[in-house]
């Protein structure tokens, strides 16, 4: 990693380029456009940014001077679905084609905590800019394609760097998670400068993510674990005391480079969940505590749960763990026992194709055929077919 040297591109309070990427052609933005006024309406953040990087652009977000009540007038006049989503944040979803488009007031920070800001609205887009976290999500493209570039946001994104809007460890206090923030958008980014007063803010300010809310970190952290180029950056969070600070159960340990080698070789990425149980060591206890602490849903937490018992699932001579652990626990189940085994160093990629287009065996034998021999219902009924289905397992899904 080549430490950031030197200083960004001159930035740009006019428009600093023409560009009219397709999402400007679909009928929300038109008809959003048309009711508040070309001139009223900047998008900003993802859609800008990711159309830089080659990104899908999946979410639309828009800046605009006008007050929120008015933005909320304008839209039902116009004859659009408007829902104040965060009116009292200045945010208006505009809806067409089922379609929406975030519009918020243009604001300034009159307080902040680290968790809550108390915002005033305001006309001035370079207060606004100059509000954000990272230079690259303060990016604006108006409705006729000219981009507006207040804070130089356009060289980091082409230089694939991140930094801070103006001194780091103000942004930090500002809104602690914007510590986690800096690592998802390092991936989104794709780039590994390291900015040296960044990371040293970032360290300060570790303390600060124990006031957070288990959900905010939570999705944070799981939107990080999507990107195909967290792997980097999650061995620089394991540098600076992140991922100890974030959960003292995370760890890039043996699981973790197991899934590394595997992903490197097969040049494709496991899913955030079998990421996270990696991070976690395929520890049963450790994932328990991981969610509850960090609310992960039912489904989510049985996931993690299954996983580790699959990964102590005994050695059988007839069948690989992953066939068995497809059996009892489904086949994603048995995926992330590929992912996280040592069954990769000799069959890489054939092993992940084998586990998915492995066909699921069923146990053949039901209760009414043992009644049929004359096992009366109960207890010892039960007995019996856990006994031949523990049989048929070892014997490789055979009866024989």
């Amino acid at each position: 990693m080549a430490n950031v040297t030197g200083a960004p591109d001159q930035p740009q309070e006019e428009a600093v380029l023409d560009l009219h990427p397709d999402w400007l052609d679909l009928d929300v933005v038109r008809a959003v456009t048309a009711a508040l006024g070309p001139g009223n309406l900047r998008f900003v953040g993802g859609a800008v940014r990711d159309t830089f990087l080659g990104r899908p652009v999946l979410d639309l977000d828009a800046a605009t001077p006008l007050k929120p009540n008015e933005t909320l007038w304008r839209l039902e006049a116009a004859g659009l679905r408007a829902v104040p989503t965060g009116i009292d944040h200045g945010t208006v979803t505009a809806v067409a084609e089922g379609r929406p488009v975030e519009i918020t007031t243009l604001r300034r920070d009159a307080e902040t905590d680290g968790r809550h800001a108390r915002i005033e609205h305001t006309d001035d887009w370079a207060e606004d800019a100059a509000r954000r976290d990272f230079t690259v999500n303060a990016l604006y493209l108006d409705p006729e394609g000219r981009l507006y570039d207040p804070v130089g946001g356009l060289a980091d994104v082409r230089a694939r760097r991140l930094r801070f809007i103006g001194d780091p460890a103000r942004r930090l206090a500002e809104d602690r998670l914007r510590l986690l923030r800096y690592f998802r958008f390092m991936a989104v980014m794709g780039g590994m400068e390291r900015d040296e007063a960044a990371l040293a803010a970032i360290r300060d300010a570790l303390p600060g993510l124990a006031g957070l809310s288990a959900e905010r970190k939570r999705d944070e952290f799981l939107k990080l674990l999507k990107e195909p180029a967290a792997p980097a950056v999650i061995g620089l969070m394991q540098e600076q005391g992140v991922l100890k600070a974030l959960f003292s159960g995370l760890d890039t340990g043996v699981r973790w480079r197991l899934l590394m080698g595997l992903e490197i070789a097969t040049k494709s990425y496991a899913s955030v969940m079998i990421r996270l149980v990696a991070l976690l060591g395929g520890d049963r206890e450790r994932m328990r505590v991981f969610g509850d602490s960090f609310r992960l849903s039912r489904s989510e937490a049985r996931f993690l749960d299954d996983v580790a018992k699959a990964l102590v699932l005994p050695e059988r001579p007839r069948l690989s763990r992953w066939q068995e652990a497809a059996y009892r626990f489904g086949r994603n189940v048995a995926l992330a026992v590929v992912w996280l085994s040592e069954v990769h160093e000799k069959h890489g990629k054939n092993a992940l194709e084998a586990c998915t287009d492995w066909d699921i065996p069923a146990f053949p034998v039901k209760a009414a055929d043992l009644m049929a021999d004359g096992i009366p219902a109960g207890p010892a009924l039960g007995k019996r077919l856990k006994e031949l289905e523990e049989r048929w397992i070892e014997n490789g899904f055979s009866l024989g």
